[in-house]
């Protein structure tokens, strides 16, 4: 019997009829024209405003290393909303005459640069505004500003005009900086630093990398929130300098020696010369020098002999073209011979010629004074503010880039002038270093007198700064902020 799919399902509807639909309602064609432009008009008002707000976000916002002009060659950088901020904003309104608070409040992170110009040798201080389009100057008529893609430089009149029309390559396209910035999370720190290597000539001796591919330094500091007077401060190199493992106790009674006015200090280890010598990969820059170590390799020896483990090199502040002087303070395991050594390395002094003047200069016969009762040999590379000098002192030798920074140092060391000893910024951030690689900078000490630049003025900000080496690149310390300034 075969049966029939649904012959016995009644015959029924299994969904309910649907009503007739309803025909709209007709909108007269006056009313639809009238409802098109005013959905036109409000389109074009959220156009505009959103417009607006992007231009404004295109002009001020990126990167804080987007916005630093390739012409600046030092940057402090503070985002007052931050705890703990305070000093160092004051000093970032500092590098201007006639900067108020009220005059930047609102703004995201208020930056203090310096600028080079055409007008001036000098770089001349500018203050970059970002997060904030509008400023009222009209309590500093003598101020002015400009609007740039990075957000709104204020200055003087004269400074603005000397500006150049636009900046087109900033910080931020070099991308070693860039991955310096990363690796710091330079966009969340409460205060960024970018300086240049002004010095780096000087410190070529010292590192294996050339200097003048390494770029500008950045630091990141995070003031505490336990202590506002000192910040966490985290900063980034892609070049090492001689990496020891352990720096010797006496690095830092060498280092409480030195002349209170150090702005930078470096133990390195004794071997570092003969380190130089050995190496096989000699970058360009320190090729000469090498090469005339390789032809006196005897000479070399019976100094590594005589060199202990503790080697401390120092910055000074100097009057001269450079603005600083290099010096060096190596401990002796043995005076004995040590003088006759030394002389017979004297003619290639002149390899010094193109890290300390900036240019070669012929093999010259060193020259010999007396000073505290101290003998010094010398050679100058023109000008006694641009020398090879040295002297022994007990066991220690000391040398120097220029004749001021050698007396300097023998005055120091004498007890008689102020030592970094006494510098309550040294002996506060010291201590925790112990025996790890460090580095000691106390920038505040550039300039003494009256006459302060606008970047000296800038650095008082900071008593002091301990670094030590955290990992490959990486240093990591303590910064002792200045109290703000009365107003």
């Amino acid at each position: 019997m075969e049966a029939t799919i649904g012959a016995n399902v009644p015959n029924r509807r299994v969904f309910p009829e649907l009503p007739p639909p309803v025909k709209p309602p007709r909108v007269p064609a006056r009313l639809l024209r009238r409802s098109r432009r005013l959905f036109l008009l409000v389109a074009g008002v959220v156009l505009l405003i959103g417009g607006g707000a992007a231009f404004v976000l295109l002009r001020s916002g990126g990167s804080l290393i987007d916005s630093i002009p390739s012409d600046a060659v030092a940057f402090v950088s503070v985002r007052p909303k931050a705890p703990g901020t305070g000093p160092v904003l004051s000093a970032v309104l500092g590098v201007i005459d006639g900067l108020r608070p009220e005059m930047v409040s609102g703004a995201s992170d208020v930056t203090a640069l310096l600028v080079r110009t055409d007008a001036s040798p000098t770089p001349r201080p500018v203050v970059l505004l970002r997060g904030r389009s509008r400023v009222d100057l009209s309590a500093a008529p003598t101020l002015g500003v400009r609007r740039v893609r990075g957000g709104t430089l204020i200055a003087p009149h004269d400074v603005l005009a000397a500006l150049p029309r636009r900046f087109d390559r900033p910080w931020g396209k070099d991308p070693k900086i860039r991955s310096r910035a990363l690796r710091l999370d330079a966009g969340n720190a409460p205060v960024v630093i970018g300086l240049r290597f002004d010095t780096a000539p000087l410190l070529q001796p010292l590192f294996f990398q050339s200097l003048a591919h390494i770029g500008p330094a950045l630091l990141a500091l995070t003031p505490k929130e336990t202590d506002p007077t000192t910040a966490d401060v985290h900063i980034a190199l892609d070049g090492d300098s001689r990496g020891q493992r352990s720096v010797p106790p006496r690095a830092f009674d060498i280092a409480r020696n030195l002349p209170a006015s150090a702005m930078f200090v470096l133990p390195l280890p004794g071997s570092f010369v003969s380190d130089i010598v050995d190496r096989d990969n000699v970058p360009d820059s320190l090729r000469p020098l090498v090469t005339a170590l390789r032809e006196r390799r005897d000479i070399v020896k019976g100094l590594r002999e005589r060199i202990s483990e503790t080697v401390v090199f120092a910055t000074l502040p100097s009057a001269g073209p450079r603005g600083s002087d290099g010096v060096a303070v190596l401990s002796l395991f043995s005076a004995e011979g040590i003088a006759e050594l030394l002389r017979r390395l004297e003619p290639i002094a002149n390899t010094f010629a193109p890290y300390v003047s900036g240019r070669p200069f012929p093999e010259t016969p060193f020259t010999e004074t007396v000073y505290q009762d101290v003998k010094v040999r010398y050679l100058n590379f023109g000008s006694p503010a641009q020398t090879v000098d040295y002297a022994l002192v007990g066991d220690l030798l000391l040398l120097a880039s220029s004749r001021e920074a050698m007396f300097t140092l023998i005055d120091a060391m004498h007890s008689r002038a102020p030592t970094l000893g006494s510098q309550q910024a040294f002996n506060r951030l010291a201590a925790p270093a112990q025996q790890r690689p460090w580095a000691f900078l106390q920038p505040r000490t550039a300039q003494a007198d009256e006459r302060s630049s606008a970047f000296d003025r800038l650095l008082k900000a900071f008593q002091g700064i301990m670094l030590t080496m955290e990992d490959h690149g990486i240093w990591s310390g303590t910064a002792l902020l200045a109290p703000p300034p009365s107003r």
